[in-house]
């Protein structure tokens, strides 16, 4: 998947719906503007001449003839026009911006988007209960009794300044959550990019071999420091997991994810046929992971709530005791600000803590020269204590004596090994759950109250030394935080999806999306080949060795093209003939021509032995794929393969025909698993896949179709 051009549709396409939302928003508030400034107006002049308000009214309605009325109802009658027109406006860009989003934002992070316009639905229900109350009456008689008959309207008035106040969070709160979604796509990047490198084996050796080289040398001062100082500061590290030591930890963590150990002693892996296959695409479940985790924690529950509401209940008392004084309330303010940074950081550093007990990875004494022959799970058995995760070390016995009574009536299960890493144990997910949320939405408060009250009062009452003071002291700690959130929920993600805290129904779909890309790629193989013979675009495999990209293909790749091959090679015999090429072009519906087939196979028989063998197929792939020498775009070989598969010629693909395309390969699916395939394409639950659904399957692996190369990363 193209994930930067999706960040930039976003900015491409979202910001003329906002626009466009924001301008019907102004019109309309000019609108009544202007129509208030005119009653306004008479009625001033009115009472500038001394006349009371009976007066004015039996005046005009002495003077209003039938002719005044009906101007007067005509105005009316297109002013309402109008206001309808506007919230139109604005109602069809608020939908296209959220069309605009669910479109740009890949299908991992979708939940998220689902779960905040599910919070602003909320925000709907209270402006109508504001509505409802508001024509009530309610609060005119209730603020008759506490303010007294001359403050009648004082009462509405703040409950009013308190609902757009709630409004303003809420605006902060969506603003936060497409930063999270932006900075969740950045972070799917960085997983794709961590888990490619540390299937290479040949590039953790390199790796190893500088880090052991760098333990050599002696450590300067003010790297020592730095080091002590992004310990205790774990997001301020990097904004990018992009140096040898995280690709390390990510090596092992993805190592201990698939021995899958047992959380007691001697903490034996599962046997090899009950684990993930060594080549599982651990960085997609962690991407979709990702999604699932910060779409729970957009979501605001009951626990929530309760808890900003003491939050309320507690400043209220902070008001008390500063005699309501807005300057002294305003430093307690900023003081919150930097609380609020504290105490993500230290939710941040227990994440991280738990992370690094899950695995360690220990360079070997000699350096990193034996890696490139070690298969990623290590020994079968995992009894040597080198090899065991740090939380296999904790003194269970003694921990257990240890627990608060606090955390034994919260926790209630008993507890295990793993349970031990997080707070409140067998609730530790939860936990951290309602920590992030608490995280997202009072540092949407805290925007919201110092924009609207602390801000305008500093600069009001303080001098301009001060309040730019203010504005540094203020302001610092939502920049920070807003830098921190992103190490946090990709931290986050990782304690509650390793471990005991495995999510199978994400393994199981990262499974049926590892079958899915290999179809595609035979999908792409089989739509070259027939559109090259066609053009004669086969690449030469005569091309000089500096230049000829087959040359250059990392292990993963290799491993990668090989999986497609097996789909070609149903009797597994290593090697291709020409009649079995056929037949599943032929089963695919391809009018294959003596002569295309010919072309075809004089382009991947390089030796002309009559049979194409493994090597061979991965060079054609590299050269004529990899290399991509196809002018067409990728939504037009979309379109091309689309009708190759719609036998019927109607603009969809059946399930049957569907289902034909990939029996027509070896990957041996499952019924369930060819129907969750399908149930996931078919977006609009019409029982077909359509022209766009294909598109978007082939764009979703379009990224598999580019050469990767790793990274050289600083070693911190």
């Amino acid at each position: 998947m193209a994930v930067s051009s999706g960040r930039s549709g976003i900015a491409a396409s979202i910001i003329p719906a906002l626009l466009g939302s924001l301008g019907g928003f102004l019109l309309s508030l000019l609108f009544m503007q202007t129509t208030s400034d005119v009653d306004a107006g008479s009625f001033n002049n009115d009472y500038r001449y001394g006349r009371g308000l009976d007066e004015v009214e039996e005046e005009e309605h002495h003077e209003e003839g039938p002719e005044d009325e009906e101007e007067f109802e005509l105005a009316v009658s297109e002013s309402i026009v109008v206001i309808v027109l506007v919230l139109i406006v604005i109602t069809i860009a608020f939908e296209r911006a959220k069309e605009t989003i669910e479109e740009a934002v890949d299908r991992n992070l979708k939940p998220i988007i689902e779960s905040l316009f599910g919070e602003l639905t909320i925000l709907g229900f209270l402006s109508l209960f504001t509505f409802c109350v508001t024509k009530m009456g309610f609060f005119e008689a209730l603020s008759v009794r506490i303010f007294g008959e001359e403050e009648a309207e004082e009462l509405l008035e703040l409950f009013e300044s308190v609902h757009y106040a709630l409004f303003f969070v809420m605006v902060l709160f969506v603003l936060l959550v497409l930063k999270l979604v932006s900075d969740g796509m950045k972070t799917e990047e960085e997983y794709h990019e961590l888990d490619r490198e540390t299937r290479d084996p040949q590039h953790i050796a390199k790796c190893v071999d500088r880090v052991a080289q760098a333990e050599q040398t002696p450590v300067p001062f003010l790297r020592r420091c730095k080091l002590l100082f992004t310990s205790a500061f774990p997001s301020i590290r990097s904004r990018r997991n992009a140096s040898v030591a995280d690709l390390l930890h990510f090596y092992a963590l993805r190592r201990e994810f698939i021995l899958e150990r047992s959380v007691e002693p001697p903490f034996q892996p599962a046997a090899e046929k009950n684990r993930v296959p060594e080549d599982f695409a651990f960085g997609r479940y962690l991407s979709i992971s990702l999604g699932h985790t910060l779409a729970h924690s957009v979501h605001l529950g009951m626990t929530t709530w309760l808890c900003i509401a003491l939050f309320t209940i507690l400043f209220f008392f902070v008001m008390m005791a500063a005699e309501a004084q807005v300057v002294i309330l305003a430093w307690v303010w900023a003081g919150l600000g930097l609380l609020l940074f504290l105490a993500g950081n230290i939710f941040d550093v227990h994440l991280d803590n738990i992370n690094k007990s899950y695995a360690k990875f220990t360079i070997p004494s000699n350096g990193g020269t034996d890696q490139e022959s070690q298969p990623l799970v290590g020994a079968p058995n995992g009894s040597e204590g080198e090899d065991l995760p740090p939380w296999c070390s904790i003194d269970f016995e003694a921990y257990l004596q240890s627990r608060s009574f606090l955390t034994k009536a919260l926790a209630k299960a008993k507890p295990n090994r793993q349970d031990s890493l997080f707070w409140l144990e067998r609730r530790g997910p939860h936990m951290c759950t309602l920590a992030f949320q608490l995280n997202l939405i009072f540092t949407a408060i805290y925007g919201a109250l110092l924009v609207l009250t602390f801000l305008p009062a500093i600069y009001k009452h303080s001098s301009t030394g001060v309040f730019m003071s203010y504005v540094v002291v203020s302001i610092a700690p939502l920049l920070v935080t807003n830098i921190q959130r992103r190490h946090i929920a990709a931290s986050m993600t990782q304690a509650t999806s390793m471990g005991i805290h495995r999510k199978c129904q994400i393994v199981s779909h990262v499974t049926i999306e590892e079958k899915t890309a290999a179809v595609v790629r035979a999908f792409v193989v089989v739509n070259k080949l027939l559109y090259a013979a066609e053009h004669d675009l086969l690449a030469n495999p005569s091309a000089p060795i500096d230049l000829d990209p087959a040359r250059s293909l990392s292990s993963v790749e290799r491993a990668d093209i090989e999986k497609t091959f097996d789909g070609f090679d149903p009797d597994s015999s290593g090697s291709i003939s020409p009649q079995e090429l056929k037949d599943i072009l032929l089963a695919l519906g391809a009018p294959v021509s003596d002569e295309t087939m010919d072309k075809i196979i004089n382009a991947l028989d390089e030796d002309g032995d009559g049979s194409i063998v493994k090597d061979e197929f991965i060079n054609f792939y590299a050269r004529n794929i990899m290399a991509d020498n196809d002018e067409r775009s990728l939504d037009e070989r979309a379109h091309d393969m689309f009708k190759l598969f719609d036998k019927s010629g109607d603009s969809s693909i059946t399930i049957g025909e569907f289902k034909t395309a990939l029996d027509a390969f070896d990957y041996n699916f499952t019924v369930d698993e060819v129907g969750a395939l399908i149930e996931e394409l078919d977006e609009d639950d019409k029982g077909t896949i359509g022209p766009h659904e294909f598109h978007h399957l082939l764009h979703k692996f379009g990224s598999m179709f580019k050469s990767h190369r790793p990274r050289e990363l600083p070693l911190v």
